[in-house]
């Protein structure tokens, strides 16, 4: 009883070890940002158009 008990968990700790490592992953990453619709570089946003710096 306690041998298939040990054996289960074993395969859930080891399922759980799997599922973390996709989340940590950088590709895991890259598909959730395009899922977000996230740029690899965001534009500026300027309140007022940019000029030259005066003195």
């Amino acid at each position: 009883m306690y041998e298939s008990n040990i054996k289960k968990l074993k395969q859930d700790n080891m399922e759980l070890e799997n599922k973390l490592s996709k989340i940590e992953s950088l590709g895991y990453a890259a598909s959730q940002a395009a899922v977000l619709k996230y740029t690899k570089k965001a534009a500026p946003i300027y309140l007022d158009k940019p000029g030259i710096a005066k003195l």
